[in-house]
């Protein structure tokens, strides 16, 4: 697999593991769940998306036309 390859799958994972976030995020602030805090779960997920988002969006930045790959 090439590294562009490798470059927009590792992407394509964050997008989806964003997405699942923002359902969960979803779900914490119009659930009911007994027994949780239901704001501190949510501001955990809101942290993580965050830093998922920003990992995404620096991979997004990286031009693959600058970086050789590794031919092992």
């Amino acid at each position: 697999m090439s590294f562009q390859s490798e470059l927009h799958s590792i992407s394509s994972e964050l997008g989806s593991i964003i997405g699942e976030l923002e359902e969960i995020q979803g779900s914490l602030n119009t659930g009911n769940f007994e027994g949780i805090d239901i704001e501190a779960c949510a501001r955990v997920v809101g942290e993580r998306l965050e830093n998922y988002r920003t990992a995404k969006g620096r991979l997004d930045r990286v031009d693959v036309n600058n970086v050789e790959d590794d031919d092992d």
